[in-house]
């Protein structure tokens, strides 16, 4: 198991990840996980939320910030769940990197109980994706009001 000096595991996001490709009824998995050729590349969903994540610093709230992060983690560490590579740590960083770069004392452990709250609501059962309580969520888990 993966283990981050001051921070979660990455296993348990890919945890989270294999139970919700089993709610969401997904074909063509890998190890229980999405193929390694949909998450990576200039047209893979790493990427894409990397996009979503620079769009929301751009136009949204500090939250959706968090929210769209804890997506880049996500795939960040499916990818290092499928591919045996190591690129959370530095998704990690740069997501906070970015983030402070915009205003947001926010540290990494917050950025990372962000991720968990958010996916293990999506894992906990089918049909669970609610932006408002995924924002409450991530709010109470980051715990943190507005941290400008």
């Amino acid at each position: 198991m993966r283990r981050k000096k001051n921070g979660m595991s990455n296993s348990t996001l890919v945890g989270y990840a294999r139970q919700i490709a089993q709610h969401r009824g997904y074909v063509n998995l890998v190890n229980g996980l999405q193929p390694p050729e949909s998450l990576t590349g200039e047209d893979g969903k790493h990427q894409h939320e990397i996009s979503e994540f620079k769009e929301a610093l751009a136009h949204k709230t500090w939250l959706h910030w968090l929210h769209e992060s804890s997506d880049v983690l996500y795939y960040a560490a499916c990818i290092d769940a499928q591919a045996g590579s190591d690129i959370y740590p530095d998704a990690l960083r740069e997501c906070a990197q970015l983030m402070r770069f915009h205003g947001l004392r926010v540290t990494s452990e917050q950025i990372e109980r962000a991720a968990l709250a958010k996916y293990q609501f999506r894992a906990s059962g089918p049909g669970k994706k609610d932006e408002e309580h995924e924002l409450a969520l991530i709010q109470e888990a980051a715990r943190t009001e507005d941290p400008r």
